[in-house]
């Protein structure tokens, strides 16, 4: 081969130099060079003869089964951003079929991170010609730090050789979506020498003129800049966005503090923020009253906070903290932040009165959301009975004349803690969660029995060999109440199956069997109660007799699309028109369903290309944190008091080894650090044994799958391990919720007092924070190390107070 070796030709391109966003960065190599340069791999495997292009290619067979490829840090420039991998090249074979497979891999701290293989066989059509390959994949931005990009030729076919020339690397930033405003300096104002002091305390300061309102320390250093309104709504089919400032009307003096009132008249709407000032305490709240002067639409409403100094702490949505490596743009959801620290510092945090929080920390912006579109997905398919899969996003909120709202918020200042205790997601102690929710469609007893009970010829749940009841593993799992127009499963199970979809009034037996597993702490609720759009009467029957035997608070939507048939009762159909003959909205609330689902990630493919292969998350939370996607959300001006809680794709097992691709354990502990909320969409029972989680066993007895046992397992060892809430939907929100009704307060002496405002006890109400050890009311509570972090919990009782101390010697 003579000294005919590697070419590296690197490009890195750069847009106009005065933006500094990076285009491109290029790695190719032809092999034809007489030096070695770049971090090449493989380079043995280089000979000469018939290539794509000039005289040298790379060639493994059965004797060398690795080949060329690179292995290359991720460059400096594209640390904390979204990095798309583009692999392209030609290969040739010398024997069809070929079972070569082109290798990527990242690996971070020593281990790896992501695996694919670019599958060849299907490429090399025949021995003579070269075959163009190319692939991607997209490195998260929190996964560029110590990570290597390593790739390789692997010749599985030992019979074979595969050759490669002109290989291609390309490293391009990833266009991220933005869902902040974008407010020019102009439209920000900013303090004057002419501001006024209003307030001062021990532990802030609060400045005013016609314009600006100012916080700053207790030693005078500004804080916060200016506090403004900005909103984004349709009148008339018109848009109009605004930033409006604040004016000041009044204060109110009492021999606590003050309280200082502002008005924002903007074209359709008139409100008034009250900022109540304590000279005993660092915290201050804030209210905002808002009467609405027209009727209109609402994308977007927020008070924006400019503050002034560096980020502390980011306390994200997902229960972590950024204190340094801060991205650009996050999506809080209540959480919050601290800015600056001791006298020079702010803390805004568990916000549970407003919408959601949003922050730019380019431009040092806060957008604290009254009400913002994207916190609340809504879609429907309205009825056409010509038209199929046509939806409407109605996600913004519809306002009419003279409608009042009064949201609320705190803002702490001159704390001392470098860190506070965050509101953990789960109880206990738990970090991550996973939820089953089983969709009833087209069910057997002998399935249903199989993947809760290991087999079909198991009725008893106390003898249960496999599936969730053996592994303990809860299920919300909807059915249908009753069967009128005789559906049977013959269709759906491709012939296999001649019997009746199982409903409760058709099939006893079935009726035990659901009866077993609430015993065993399932979430049996409804899935509509029939196959199609039921009638007002049955309707009720159905609600009415779920709620005496069930009493099961969830709701799962069945069959939505635009005919009449289409289940029309249902929340994203007509449920929710009170001109309809199928509104539902009411009905729920009389019976006591509360949490419905929602599919409108999964209908609209909203976070379709936000996956990253290692991680359950659906969006990665490696991405970043700009996505708005709340674990629940209500839709006061849609669907009244009704909770609603996201899917974003169904779960289909069509061959045995995607059981570990989906719950291998690697996969389930990244979500456990990510601490993600994951509720899950399948249809274990389904007739159809690809769609279902059941085979068949020796003579032909319908049993629960291996893999689905194995999965079952592992989820059931890392719950042992205290790391992973199982858990139904109705136990899991009836926690969540309680927390907007926990109150959280800063104390002056950096205390944090919690009080249960609920009228129920909050059991093993978990916390998470930066310290070296915790008190509770002056005792070590429950605790665990977790990373950085303490997780400690205890119980709360209705009016009960609890003091948290965080001690750092």
């Amino acid at each position: 081969m003579g000294k005919h070796f590697v070419l590296l030709i690197l490009f890195t391109v750069f847009n106009a130099f005065f933006s500094g966003d990076i285009v491109a960065q290029i790695f190719f190599n032809n092999l034809e060079s007489d030096t070695i340069a770049g971090n090449w791999i493989g380079n043995k495997t280089i000979t000469k003869g018939n290539a794509f292009s000039g005289d040298f290619f790379s060639e493994t067979n059965g004797d060398v089964i690795y080949g060329l490829g690179i292995e290359q840090p991720v460059p400096d420039e594209y640390f904390l951003k979204n990095v798309i991998l583009k692999i392209s090249g030609y290969v040739r074979t010398n024997k069809i079929p070929n079972n070569s497979v082109y290798t990527i891999t990242l690996n971070n701290n020593n281990k790896t991170s992501l695996w694919k293989g670019i599958q060849l066989s299907s490429i090399l059509k025949d021995t003579t010609n070269w075959f163009e390959f190319s692939d991607s994949i997209v490195i998260p931005a929190r996964d560029t730090k110590n990570t290597i990009i390593k790739t390789y030729m692997w010749n599985r076919d030992k019979h074979s050789a595969t050759y490669i020339d002109d290989l291609k690397f390309e490293l391009l930033p990833l266009s991220e979506p933005s869902f902040l405003p974008q407010l020019s300096d102009a439209m920000v104002n900013k303090s004057s020498a002419e501001a006024k002091t209003f307030f001062t305390n021990n532990w802030f300061n609060v400045f005013i003129d016609e314009s600006n309102i100012v916080f700053t320390g207790k030693k005078g250093d500004t804080i916060i800049d200016n506090i403004s309104y900005y909103s984004n709504k349709t009148f008339n089919d018109a848009g109009y966005k605004e930033l409006s400032t604040w004016k000041f009307i009044k204060s109110k003096s009492s021999s606590n503090g003050k309280r200082l009132i502002f008005k924002c008249k903007t074209k359709r709407s008139l409100l008034v923020m009250t900022i109540i000032c304590d000279y005993n305490s660092p915290t201050v709240e804030f209210f905002i009253d808002e009467k609405y002067r027209s009727r209109q639409e609402v994308y977007r409403e927020s008070v924006v906070v400019n503050y002034h100094n560096d980020i502390n702490h980011i306390f994200r949505n997902n229960r972590t903290v950024d204190s340094d490596n801060i991205l650009s743009e996050y999506w809080l959801d209540q959480q919050g932040l601290q800015v600056g620290n001791g006298a020079n510092s702010m803390i805004i945090y568990h916000t549970p009165f407003v919408s959601s929080q949003q922050l730019n920390t380019t431009d040092k912006q806060l957008f604290i959301n009254l009400d913002y579109y994207h916190d609340h997905p809504f879609f429907r398919f309205p009825l056409a009975p010509d038209s199929s899969n046509w939806k409407l996003d109605e996600s913004q909120s519809h306002y009419n004349k003279k409608a009042k709202l009064t949201y609320s918020f705190k803002i702490a200042f001159g704390s001392d803690n470098n860190a506070i205790p965050r509101f953990m997601k789960n109880p206990s102690g738990y970090e991550a969660t996973y939820i089953w929710t089983e969709h009833a469609d087209f069910t057997d007893l002998r399935t249903n029995r199989a993947t809760y009970f290991g087999s079909e010829l198991i009725t008893d749940a106390d003898s249960s060999t496999g599936g969730f009841v053996f592994y303990d593993v809860p299920v919300t799992k909807s059915v249908f109440y009753d069967n009128p127009d005789s559906i049977t499963n013959f269709d759906a199970s491709h012939g296999m199956f001649t019997s009746l979809e199982s409903t409760i009034k058709t099939d006893t037996a079935f009726e035990d069997f659901l009866f077993q597993i609430r015993d065993k702490g399932n979430d049996v609720c409804l899935h509509t109660p029939e196959q199609y759009t039921t009638t007002q009467e049955r309707f009720k029957e159905a609600l009415s007799y779920m709620q005496i035997h069930f009493g099961s608070p969830s709701w799962i939507d069945h069959g939505n699309n635009n005919g009449p048939q289409n289940n029309r009762e249902d929340l994203i159909c007509d449920a929710t028109l009170k001109d309809s003959p199928y509104y539902a909205i009411e009905l729920w609330d009389d019976y006591g369903v509360k949490y419905l689902h929602n599919a409108y990630y999964e209908e609209m493919f909203t976070y379709e290309k936000w996956q990253f292969e290692p991680s359950l998350e659906k969006p990665y939370s490696g991405f970043g944190d700009f996505f708005p996607k709340k674990d629940y959300y209500k839709f006061p001006t849609k669907t009244k008091g009704l909770y609603h809680w996201p899917t974003t794709s169904a779960i289909f097992v069509y061959q045995p080894f995607l059981w570990d691709y989906l719950f291998n354990e690697d996969k389930l502990r990244n979500m456990i650090v990510n601490r993600h909320t994951e509720f899950n969409h399948v249809y274990p029972a389904w007739t159809d044994p690809l769609k279902g989680m059941w085979t068949y066993g020796e003579d032909s007895v319908i049993i629960a799958q291996q893999g689905f046992n194995k999965a079952l397992n592992t989820l059931d060892i890392l719950r042992d391990e205290g790391l992973l809430n199982l858990t139904t939907i109705a136990d899991y929100l009836d926690y969540r919720t309680a927390l907007d009704s926990i109150e959280y307060i800063i104390l002056p002496d950096d205390r944090i007092k919690i009080t249960n405002n609920n009228s129920v006890a909050v059991k093993g109400l978990s916390f998470a924070v930066q310290s070296a050890f915790v008190t509770v009311d002056g005792l070590i509570p429950a605790h665990k190390k977790s990373g950085k972090d303490i997780i400690f919990w205890f119980d709360i009782e209705p009016g009960e107070s609890r003091i948290v101390r965080m001690i750092n010697q």
